[in-house]
């Protein structure tokens, strides 16, 4: 896993990733978007949005 995410990282592309795989996510991308049932509730800097954990859990996440 770890050799993929130094691999995706080092590509010069925008990427655009669905997943739930928030350890993921915090190791790849300077910037997320958190849907719930179908609609936008959050965009911003990955680090902070992972950082507010009544977010994360009001939409069934965990801070990974």
């Amino acid at each position: 896993r770890r050799n993929l995410i130094n691999f995706l990282k080092d590509l010069s592309i925008t990427m655009l990733v669905s997943t739930h795989d928030l350890h993921m996510v915090k190791d790849l991308f300077p910037r997320m978007v958190i849907m719930d049932g179908g609609e936008i509730v959050a965009d911003g800097l990955t680090r902070e949005l992972l950082e507010d954990e009544e977010l994360l859990l009001a939409h069934g996440l965990e801070r990974p």
